[in-house]
């Protein structure tokens, strides 16, 4: 049971092991879940002592900024520019003097 409600029900194996597939829809917050066994016969045993636990909604991942397919150097963009004009200028000095 879950909050009060039968959501599910289970066979115990040889090993006295179970499960239960729900399709109970938890909302988040605080919710309480116990079980009930049952003997061959159908009669039921005392229920399990109630168990409290919270759901809570999944933490938001932070979107990726847009990407520009450039990079910066450790020292940031403005040190990489720099350095870019600088060869910019070097090759253009070298083609002049080489006319």
């Amino acid at each position: 049971m879950v909050d009060g409600l039968v959501v599910g029900t289970a066979r115990a194996d040889a090993s006295s092991a179970w499960s239960v597939n729900s399709l109970y829809q938890l909302a988040q917050g605080q919710h309480t879940v116990s079980a009930t066994a049952r003997d061959g016969a159908g009669n039921a045993r005392e229920a399990s002592a109630p168990n409290s636990f919270t759901v809570m909604e999944p933490p938001k991942e932070e979107p990726e900024p847009p990407s520009c397919g450039c990079s910066s150097s450790p020292t940031g963009g403005a040190a990489s520019l720099v350095g870019l004009l600088a060869l910019w200028r070097r090759g253009r000095r070298s083609r002049l003097s080489s006319r």
